[in-house]
């Protein structure tokens, strides 16, 4: 389990793997449930309704499967039909992160998110990609997400650590030390 991974979103994600993996399902598993992560990111509404007590499991998993169509497998079916019946909806998301991880490590990689407060250039996004891959020892797959509030420097989020180096940082850790000195007149 990783840190930081929600133990019961940790455990479905362990069986279904246990499911899927012994007969070479895995990729057409994490398809799936990639799919069903951008419904749930997309419309909020989707996981509320799935929460919902008074929805019908058989309405629920209706809904799915027209949703996901051709991903929407006799094994992902009776995988949503388990985390659904035992209410487990709210558990959905880290359930995919869980499975998406485990994947990630069984193929010898490793998604690493870079915040930065401008794009970085192909020529930075590289040597950075590298420098990652020889520390971890692994292939690295880079995500950038640009927030100007950074005001410079970089975030770097990988295996829930967050390395820090970006100038608002920087900023307020100065800011802090700065209000801790006393002067004397």
């Amino acid at each position: 389990m990783a840190v930081g991974e929600d133990p019961i979103a940790a455990r479905y994600a362990d069986a279904f793997w246990a499911v899927v993996q012994p007969r070479d399902l895995t990729q057409e598993a994490l398809e799936g449930l990639e799919r069903l992560e951008g419904f749930l990111k997309a419309d909020a509404r989707l996981q509320d309704l799935l929460m919902n007590p008074q929805v019908e499991l058989e309405a629920k998993l209706s809904l799915l499967g027209r949703l996901l169509e051709r991903s929407w497998s006799t094994t992902l079916r009776a995988f949503a039909q388990l985390v659904l019946s035992m209410g487990r909806a709210e558990a959905l998301p880290g359930i995919i992160e869980a499975f998406r991880r485990r994947a990630d490590a069984e193929r010898g990689r490793l998604r690493v998110l870079v915040r930065c407060a401008r794009p970085l250039t192909a020529s930075l996004r590289t040597a950075l990609k590298r420098r990652l891959e020889g520390l971890q020892a692994t292939t690295v797959e880079l995500t950038e997400q640009v927030d100007p509030e950074l005001i410079g420097g970089v975030q770097v989020l990988m295996q829930n650590r967050l390395f820090d180096g970006s100038l608002k940082t920087r900023l307020a850790e100065l800011r802090h030390r700065l209000r801790s000195v006393r002067v004397h007149a």
